[in-house]
């Protein structure tokens, strides 16, 4: 009777075990969710583009008569149909208002898909692309003072493992940037950041 008794015991405890535990690990930390919006900037959003304002078409190089906005609109550019482009935008709008830093954004592209590929990553991670790729390419050139122009004002809430919803809308998920003068940026490349 005493062995039915323990085995009993010894199979409750058995059963027990475990039930309450559950699937993380103790000081396990749950995975954020993917960002669909960037916060807005530090001391609010910028003016939205006046009433009917339609952005002047993407350039296509040369193109003497093409007077870039003054402030940006989210948009993708011609040839990008894949919102996972999304998060690129502020830096690769910018880069295209002057044929030169186009041509640089061009061949800095490419650039970073070689890289990308090398390293095995995704031609659109983003954090990669930011905090390795781009510090390494920019450090001691021009470009250096827009990277931290935009890490400053238009990226601050972005570090290494903030993960960027595939799907983000242009249009949403920089809201809180459309009007966004580049001014700032401007000030930086004034002999054209070559």
């Amino acid at each position: 009777m005493r062995w039915r008794v323990c085995a009993v015991l010894l199979l409750l405890v058995f059963v027990a075990c475990g039930k309450n535990d559950g699937i993380r690990g103790v000081g396990a930390q749950p995975y954020p969710p993917p960002v669909v919006q960037a916060p807005p900037p530090p001391g609010g959003g910028y003016a939205p583009p006046p009433p009917g304002y339609m952005p002047p078409p993407m350039p296509q190089y040369p193109n003497p008569n093409y007077q870039p906005p003054a402030y940006w609109v989210p948009t993708l550019p011609p040839g990008r149909t894949t919102p996972r482009y999304t998060p690129f935008l502020p830096i690769d709008n910018y880069m295209r208002r002057t044929p030169q830093r186009h041509q640089r954004w061009i061949d800095f592209w490419a650039g970073w898909q070689g890289y990308s590929r090398h390293r095995g990553y995704d031609e659109y991670d983003f954090n990669h692309f930011w905090f390795e790729y781009c510090p390494e390419q920019w450090e001691g050139t021009d470009y250096a003072h827009v990277y931290n122009q935009l890490d400053a004002s238009v990226y601050f809430w972005v570090d290494m493992y903030t993960p960027i919803a595939p799907t983000a809308e242009p249009n949403h998920f920089w809201q809180y940037y459309s009007g966004m003068p580049y001014g700032d940026l401007d000030s930086y490349c004034q002999y054209g950041c070559y």
